[in-house]
This record gives C-alpha cells, sequence and structure tokens, in this order.
C-alpha cells in the first residue's frame, strides 16, 4: 500500500513519486508535521519556459500540508492560478539577493527543498544563504544527487570534496566538530547547526538545531594539540 504523499503525488503527475519516489522518504519524515502551520519553500516549479506549466509538486505538497504556506521559485515566470497559501517567484537560486528577500518575506522556514538546476554552484549558494532562514529543527532537502557525479551539472564521479556529494560528507565532519583534534580551531555557523543528516538514494535530509554541545573527551574549541 502506498504512503498518503505517494498517492497524492501521482494524483498530481510529478516525478517526486513515478520517476524518483522519494515521496515515501519524505513521509516517512515529515507525516507528523501534516496538521501543523509550516512554511515550506520549493527551488524548481518545472514546466520549464512555459509560464502556465508546473507546479506540480507544490500542489502535492498543499494537499500534503493543508494548513501550510508554501513558496516555488523558478528561474522563468510562473503565472499560473495557485491558491491564497501559496506564493511563486521568480529568481535564481544562485542570486543571493533573491534568497535574502525569500527569506525575509516569508521565513523562517520548517522545509526547504532544493529540485532546482541540479548544478553544483547553484546549490552551494542557496545552502550557504538559505540556512540562515531555516527553523531550528527543519530539514533542508537536495533533491537529484545523482547530477553531482556529472561533469555537465559541475560534479564528478571521482570521489572530490567539490561536489554536492562532498559537500554532504564534509557535513560528517561539520557535525562531530566537538572531536577535532585541531589546534586553534574556530568553529563555524555551520558546525553549531548542523545535528543530522540522512541520506536516500539521490536524496539528502539535512536537519538544523542546536549542535553547541562540548565533547565530553576534548576541551571546548579553540584549544591546542591534546593527543599527540
Amino acid at each position: 500500500m502506498k504512503d498518503p504523499l505517494s498517492v497524492i503525488a501521482l494524483k498530481h503527475g510529478t516525478d517526486k513519486a513515478a520517476d524518483h519516489w522519494y515521496t515515501p522518504h519524505y513521509h516517512r519524515r515529515f507525516s507528523s508535521l501534516r496538521d501543523e502551520p509550516i512554511t515550506l519553500l520549493e527551488i524548481g516549479i518545472g514546466g520549464y519556459e512555459d509560464e502556465n506549466a508546473g507546479g506540480e509538486s507544490l500542489f502535492m505538497w498543499r494537499d500534503y500540508f493543508p494548513k501550510a504556506t508554501i513558496i516555488g521559485l523558478d528561474i522563468n515566470d510562473k503565472n499560473f492560478p495557485v491558491d491564497d497559501n501559496m506564493h511563486l517567484e521568480q529568481g535564481s537560486q544562485s542570486d543571493p539577493r533573491v534568497l535574502h528577500h525569500l527569506g525575509k518575506t516569508y521565513g523562517p522556514f520548517d522545509i526547504i527543498v532544493d529540485d532546482g538546476s541540479h548544478q553544483v554552484d547553484d546549490i552551494m549558494q542557496s545552502w550557504v544563504v538559505l540556512w540562515e532562514y531555516l527553523a531550528d529543527g527543519g530539514w533542508y532537502c537536495i533533491e537529484d544527487l545523482q547530477t553531482a557525479y556529472w561533469e555537465g551539472y559541475g560534479g564528478s564521479s571521482v570521489r572530490t570534496g567539490d561536489t554536492t556529494i562532498g559537500f554532504l560528507q564534509g557535513l560528517i565532519d561539520r557535525i562531530h566538530y566537538a572531536e577535532f583534534d585541531i589546534p586553534n580551531y574556530t568553529p563555524n555557523r555551520f558546525d553549531v547547526s548542523v545535528i543530522g543528516l540522512e541520506i536516500a538514494r539521490n536524496i539528502a535530509f539535512i536537519l538544523k538545531g542546536d549542535n553547541s554541545q562540548p565533547s565530553i573527551w576534548m576541551p571546548p574549541h579553540p584549544h591546542g594539540k591534546v593527543y599527540e
């Protein structure tokens, strides 16, 4: 039996179900939020350059989260009708001015879904800015991670820190920064606010919260070398 989100997704024809099957992963993590007045931002509305096309996943989220405020960002102008609790914005996910506008106008967000260009540089620019506007306890989701392995998207099939996959691997270190034996290390804003990382095939879920608790073995940063 399909989960409720997958049923809704198939009804609206979004590829989050039929092609990728991301919806069971979303439902497993978000089912407790269904009746909450959350705010959800999705990057990438779909429909390419047709102003009247796309929006399948936005309507999926609307039906799954009936009390939510839902915002869709797309680089192309979109003019199809939406409900009062839905908002369409035009702009590039790589433009900090656009991202700050979204955060200041609609944030904080409980869920951010990056289903945009899938270009590594765009993904990273969106993350760096929008993480500030994600609420504690909120999820930052990155779809279609397969593109991180493809050169045409700025990716690589050779292990490197300069792809989306490399970035996600680096988050494992950020979660554990309190255990670093690095002299004079200074934690940054991501170290102290990434508390979880969950990966399924081609999709990542990053959880925001308070990661400032000190180690029970290492002294607080910055400190000198502890183990030789």
